[in-house]
């Protein structure tokens, strides 16, 4: 959701997931001012069919219609959230002096002659 809210994306490297946060945590930093703030959804507004859902998807046992049926909780889930006041679903603290992380190194597609 963090990555669909605020555009970033890994090929830009402007995304970086960092395995310290928990699935309900992230952080955001303002790339002109450098000002960022760790982000931690309010564990009262997430919905349990959701969760439970992606840990099906996540174990690798689930079938295409898992997927479908995944979709309409997602939605249900993050429609209101967009249109309710920040705190209701959020904990948000300032971050002094974060450093985002280097994107990991890649070596260039080449091809093969």
């Amino acid at each position: 959701m963090a990555a669909y809210l605020t555009g970033a994306r890994l090929r830009f490297a402007s995304h970086h997931i960092d395995n310290s946060l928990t699935e309900s945590e992230f952080i955001v930093q303002v790339a002109s001012s450098g000002k960022a703030v760790h982000v931690k959804l309010n564990p009262a507004v997430y919905f349990h069919e959701v969760k439970s859902q992606m840990r099906k998807i996540e174990s690798g046992k689930f079938t295409s219609g898992d997927i479908d049926v995944f979709l309409d909780p997602q939605w249900a889930y993050a429609r209101p959230m967009v249109s309710k006041p920040l705190p209701d679903s959020f904990f948000v603290r300032a971050l002094k002096e974060f450093k985002w992380p280097k994107p990991p190194v890649c070596r260039p597609w080449k091809e093969k002659r």
